[in-house]
């Protein structure tokens, strides 16, 4: 399936900054169920770029710019060919099975109760609906620094809190899980979902996602920028610059099937 994706971020700086060094991961990954088809990345004010990749092998682009300027703007737009999301995987790196600091198990989530299943996959998805169940989405009430033991007993937070907290259950439950951010179709801003490591799958082992903020799994639709042990890994944008200036981000994503 193709879709069409358009993230467009501007920041608007109150006064003119400069040495502003940028580090971005807004471009989709390529992986067995994700296909580039076109991409196309501009920036601007304009700075040398490098493109690479992360410890976690996340597409990065990082960029400077000696020049004085009052705003930063970047549009990331293509098309991808969607094939059903399951990722084929030998292993899991034993980082995905230890606890960070936004996503450490507290006494509170023994609330989010499963089965004893010999099946971790069928866990995991109970893990997802149940926890589903016990939030509720509301902006505002959380923010980038908030742990998942915060989110979860307050009950509320948004997609990152969401995804954290299912991570948590996961790991506690002896099930690797990664933290993942990007596109999906319906949304205005980026969203975040879980991956989880499935041993002995129908094809071999891989990792299959849930989307804890919706309460489903996830198959179509779904456009991958970065995965990593929680959102601090996988940030879609981060800059630091010279100068005294306040900011403020506007950022717009448009999805839709072709």
């Amino acid at each position: 399936m193709l879709y069409l994706y358009n993230y467009q971020t501007i920041v608007r700086f109150t006064q003119e900054v400069n040495t502003h060094f940028i580090k971005l991961r807004c471009l989709p990954c390529e992986n067995h169920c994700q296909h580039l088809v076109q991409e196309d990345f501009i920036l601007h004010p304009d700075m040398k770029l490098i493109e690479g990749l992360d410890t976690f092998n996340n597409r990065i682009i990082t960029g400077s710019s000696l020049d004085p300027h009052d705003s930063l703007a970047y549009i990331s737009s293509g098309i991808v060919d969607l094939d059903e999301y399951r990722i084929p995987a030998e292993s899991a790196e034993p980082y995905y099975s230890v606890e960070t600091t936004k996503t450490t198990y507290c006494k509170e989530m023994d609330a989010v109760r499963v089965d004893n299943y010999d099946d971790k996959w069928l866990t995991a998805w109970t893990l997802c609906t149940e926890l589903n169940k016990q939030m509720t989405y509301e902006p505002n009430t959380t923010n980038m620094n908030t742990s998942a033991a915060e989110a979860f007993r307050s009950r509320r937070g948004v997609c990152q809190d969401y995804a954290h907290i299912l991570i948590a259950l996961c790991r506690h439950n002896g099930i690797p899980a990664r933290y993942v951010n990007g596109f999906i179709a319906g949304e205005g801003e980026t969203h975040a979902w879980v991956e989880v490591f499935v041993e002995n799958a129908e094809n071999g082992n891989e990792w299959r996602a849930l989307d804890p903020t919706h309460g489903n799994y996830v198959d179509y639709g779904y456009i991958k920028l970065a995965h990593g042990r929680d959102a601090d890994d996988c940030t879609v944008s981060r800059g630091i610059y010279t100068g005294m200036a306040l900011q403020q981000t506007e950022i717009r994503v448009i999805v839709n099937k072709i």
